[in-house]
């Protein structure tokens, strides 16, 4: 047909017809390059057309319209195929690369019997069983390997993530491989994709658009999940079987970033991974995250061009697809924003090259290629250069350093959020006056005053009484029958009464000691190592005695670098209870202070609020103190410095780590 450009393209692609939602989808497959296309039916009609004619089983004219549209496609072939050759120079993406490896289709053969036994019920079954059995595991142990994880962003859990992510990253491809077997459906190519330049595996499971149905889609999209899940629960059983240090690290950090990289990325619908394909499928919109980012593009051209018309109209056309690319964005710089801020105070340079990272990758790259030129194809190789959107990209920079420089400007208030509890250990805690074995502890509950709390008691004690009263009584005899003697002997026989009384009383005193009563009505909570047959120490707390009335003190660690404001620019405060918000006095109810633990000293925030003990029991409490106004770019300095504070905090705790 004459005028059709990339005939022979079209002769190679086939469209396959499939389903969603209860409507047709045509998707154009190229086997020479790869890759799946959707097409709108209009256009798959004119395919057909053009396709049957260039194959010699059409009849009729075809029209210049559809060989326009032939050729649209034609062209968007011979570009996918120059893509995945390597024809022509990709676009740098300084965030995403892939480099493909070798073909995974051959292996799959053999991979058959794993793939049935994996996907199976049997597989399954035993799945929720080693789920289950992790619960029971965690519970017996008391979550004994949460609480020896530590910090995730310490250099050694930094550098155990770099050397074993890409190891469990090629399980997690496995596991993907193993669904599509499982499913009949060829994988294509396996290779490294770069991901900020950091390289993990991947495979290609494209071809499960064609040939799985929509269940199958979602086994094969889950498919790496379920490894993950695997490769954690295996490391969090085997954690509580090894008794090395090292292998208990390596363990842990297996547990740790398998399940984060489950919940946070792989599993997230927000981000194009796999949670998001299996819910697309499950929805019948397999095409959504594209369809969403089209729609946000035409929107930021239409901003770009400043044209209000032309933005009203495409947010009105999709506001639920903008408002979910909106929300993917977001969340992605959340994520790297988040990483950035818990490594920036230990690492500073790392810290600083991801946010550049990020920044590049995220927003400057977006913002050149708005004013970047285009080209748009013509016949064969032929390119007409295309002006730049609007030829109003440029101007997005001097606008956003403007709107930057004026936002600066705005005066907020400096705000600080302390979470607090109940000053257990100081104002609410009971304590042993001697020590003892505890025979009796009042459970928990309320409880009025002068009632028993805590009954102990000291083997020998009454037998040292007994004997100590039995002395006293012979050394008061002795004195009392030493009157007319030499006044010295009355002297001694006295003193030795004296001292035998005086121990007698102090016996006594240990007993009663050894009985403690509630001072004041409220609601007793006993601690957990007060138990029956326990020894206790004088000064131990065996519980805490919450009032039913009265005020109520909360405490909460303070950060030093508030310090200064704190003394001075403080204009107000509010206590936050669970769902409700009491004002404080800004100036009389907060204190600062001094304080020691394990030999670090530190500061702590002392909150007096007008509210009973028992009502802040068990709540989620802060503190929101107001300090004074002051500009945006004073609070990005102020962020700035907090920042280099905690950095030099953390070199110094690692200095001294190091010394011990």
């Amino acid at each position: 047909m004459s005028g059709l450009t990339g005939a022979g393209a079209l002769r190679e692609v086939r469209v396959h017809l499939s389903e969603e939602g209860g409507r047709h989808l045509y998707l154009l497959s190229d086997p020479a390059s790869g890759r799946i296309l959707r097409l709108q039916p209009g256009l798959a009609r004119i395919f057909g057309k053009v396709s049957a004619r260039l194959r010699g089983r059409g009849e009729g004219d075809v029209a210049e319209e559809e060989i326009a549209a032939a050729t649209v496609i034609g062209e968007f072939v011979r570009a996918m195929r120059a893509d995945a050759s390597g024809e022509r120079r990709r676009k740098f993406n300084p965030l995403f690369m892939q480099i493909p490896l070798f073909d995974v289709g051959p292996w799959q053969k053999s991979l058959g019997w794993l793939a049935a036994a994996t996907f199976s019920r049997v597989g399954a079954v035993l799945f929720v069983l080693a789920s289950l059995f992790c619960l029971w595991v965690h519970a017996v142990s008391d979550g004994a390997m949460i609480s020896r994880i530590g910090d995730v962003f310490s250099l050694q859990a930094i550098a155990t993530f770099a050397i074993i992510a890409p190891l469990t990253k090629i399980l997690h491809e496995l596991g993907h491989v193993l669904a599509a077997t499982a499913q009949g459906v060829r994988v294509r190519k396996a290779g490294v994709m770069l991901l900020g330049l950091y390289p993990l595996p991947y495979v290609d499971c494209s071809e499960a658009d064609l040939l799985a149905d929509r269940r199958g889609r979602i086994l094969i999209s889950l498919g790496g999940l379920f490894a993950d899940l695997t490769v954690a629960m295996v490391a969090f059983i085997a954690w509580h079987l090894v008794e090395g240090e090292v292998a208990r690290q390596i363990l842990s950090s297996l547990f740790v970033f398998n399940s984060i990289n489950t919940l946070v990325f792989n599993i997230n619908p927000i981000l194009k991974l796999d949670g998001y394909f299996a819910l697309s499928d499950a929805l019948h919109r397999r095409n959504w995250h594209t369809e969403s980012f089209v729609a946000f593009r035409a929107l930021r051209t239409a901003l770009a061009r400043f044209s209000a018309g032309d933005s009203w109209r495409a947010l009105a056309n999709a506001p639920l697809r903008i408002a979910f690319a909106c929300l993917s964005s977001l969340y992605k710089v959340w994520i790297v924003a988040f990483v950035a801020w818990q490594v920036l105070p230990k690492f500073l340079g790392l810290g600083l090259f991801i946010v550049g990272w990020g920044l590049v990758a995220m927003f400057l790259t977006p913002l050149m290629s708005l004013a970047g030129p285009s080209v748009q194809g013509r016949g064969q190789g032929a390119t007409v250069p295309r002006k730049a959107v609007g030829g109003c990209g440029w101007l997005w920079v001097p606008l956003l350093s403007g709107a930057l420089v004026l936002i600066g400007l705005v005066p907020r208030p400096f705000v600080l959020t302390v979470p607090v509890l109940l000053d257990l250990d100081g104002s609410y805690a009971v304590r042993t006056r001697e020590g003892g074995i505890v025979e009796r502890v009042r459970p928990a509950g309320p409880v009025i005053r002068d009632e028993m709390l805590l009954a102990l008691i000291e083997p020998g004690a009454d037998a040292d009484l007994a004997l100590a009263e039995a002395e006293a009584a012979f050394d008061a005899a002795v004195a009392e029958g030493a009157a007319g003697q030499e006044p010295l002997t009355v002297q001694a026989a006295r003193e030795r009464a004296a001292t035998s009384a005086g121990r007698v009383s102090r016996l006594r005193d240990a007993r009663a000691s050894r009985q403690i009563i509630a001072a004041r009505a409220g609601h007793f909570r006993p601690v957990p190592r007060a138990r029956e047959g326990v020894r206790l120490v004088g000064g131990d707390v065996f519980g805490h005695l919450l009032p039913q009335t009265g005020e109520t003190w909360l405490t909460g660690a303070f950060p030093e670098r508030w310090v200064e404001k704190f003394t001075q620019d403080r204009t107000q405060a509010e206590l936050r209870l669970g769902d409700d918000y009491l004002p404080l006095d800004a100036q009389a109810d907060l204190i600062v202070e001094q304080m020691q633990v394990d030999g670090i000293s530190g500061l702590r925030l002392r909150v007096q609020a007008d509210i009973a003990p028992s009502r802040a029991a068990g709540q989620p409490t802060h503190v929101r103190i107001t300090f004074a106004e002051a500009p945006l770019w004073q609070h990005a300095q102020f962020k700035l410095n907090d920042l280099i504070l905690r950095f030099r905090e953390a070199q110094r705790a690692a200095q001294i780590d190091a010394t011990e």
